[in-house]
């Protein structure tokens, strides 16, 4: 298993080597997630042992609203007696009645999380805007079409992946010049660009044998090779999706509504999958693309996006400390996942 995952794992450290310039300098995306620790981790000025920002009192006055908030849900939840601040808000009975309980639940009952309001603040208003407004448009088409045979949830999952498919070619052509001259770069060898954390070949070369190694192994253990090659194809283009919504939009739960699984049975049909093939499809679906909170794209590019503020030679050196603990994580979590494992059930 540890090749497989050293297989995934590295292809996608080096595909967000690839795009990071792309997104960085020339879509010039907003990286929100990035843009936190960036300020904070910025230089003081001379004289000073922290920065402009630890010292502004804004700061710790809106950092204290949170705190405040989650100490007295904390308590409340060991003492009960305790007054607390409720940030769920349920307004299903307001919408009871057709064709107004055809709203989505996400809409009429949730959560207010701060962090979201807080990471807003650095999204530009006009995505911002589109986050909210696509989500209770989509929410209205619902009730405008509650009434009539019109059934929106049918197929949803089939739309969305065509609706994948073509945003993974916009993005593809966005970044089409820059991706050119990744490929004309590798193939001449041409020496580490200013700002890359790498020279192109080793991008290229990198994602390449980390990706062969994958495929290799799905062929081991029993998958067809072309099944193979499609299963980390889509998985590729899910991953490098989430990372360039989370680029731009700084969401940390972003997830689609298919697998790669119901894409491959939507695509080719169970009578051409062989069951050990649907087997191994449905288990890496579900370990490495279902959840994309766990993939590690979006935080590799992020990790990227803060290496630009690293100056000189250092820069280069950044990536191999980011592969470094990568390894270092890896081998400590699964350790520890074995041995509470084995010891405790």
């Amino acid at each position: 298993w540890s090749v497989l995952i050293a297989g995934i794992l590295g292809s996608a450290l080096f595909l967000a080597a690839i795009f990071r310039k792309q997104w960085v300098h020339h879509e010039r995306l907003t990286f929100p997630l990035a843009t936190i620790p960036l300020e904070l981790m910025a230089e003081p000025e001379a004289g000073r042992w922290y920065n402009r920002l630890w010292r502004n009192p804004v700061l710790w006055a809106g950092a204290a609203i949170p705190v405040l908030v989650h100490t007295l849900a904390g308590l409340h939840a060991q003492f009960p007696s305790t007054p607390f601040i409720d940030l769920h808000y349920d307004l299903q009975n307001a919408f009871g009645e057709p064709p107004w309980n055809a709203l989505p639940s996400h809409i009429t009952s949730a959560r207010l999380f701060l962090s979201v309001l807080g990471i807003c603040f650095f999204i530009p208003s006009e995505i911002a805007f589109s986050l909210w407004f696509f989500m209770v448009a989509a929410g209205l088409a619902r009730v405008a079409f509650s009434s009539s045979s019109i059934n929106l949830d049918q197929h949803e999952a089939t739309r969305s992946m065509g609706i994948y498919v073509g945003y993974f070619a916009g993005l593809l052509w966005l970044a089409r010049g820059h991706l050119w001259t990744v490929l004309v770069g590798a193939w001449r060898g041409t020496p580490r660009q200013e700002g890359e954390p790498l020279r192109y070949r080793t991008m290229v070369l990198g994602w390449l044998i980390c990706s062969a190694v994958a495929w290799a192994w799905l062929c081991a253990v029993g998958m067809s090779p072309g099944l193979a090659l499609l299963l980390l194809a889509i998985g590729t283009m899910l991953v490098t999706l989430m990372a360039r919504v989370v680029a731009e939009t700084g969401l940390f739960y972003v997830g689609p509504m298919w697998w790669p699984t119901n894409f491959i049975a939507s695509l080719v049909g169970p009578r051409l999958v062989s069951m050990t093939s649907e087997y191994w499809t449905q288990i890496i679906s579900r370990i490495f693309f279902a959840d994309l909170r766990e993939t590690l794209m979006p935080f590799a590019i992020d990790a990227l996006r803060m290496g630009q503020e690293i100056k000189g030679e250092e820069r280069g050196r950044w990536f191999w400390r980011l592969v470094m603990a990568l390894c270092v994580s890896a081998v400590v979590s699964a350790s520890v996942s074995h041995y509470i494992s084995y010891k405790n059930g």
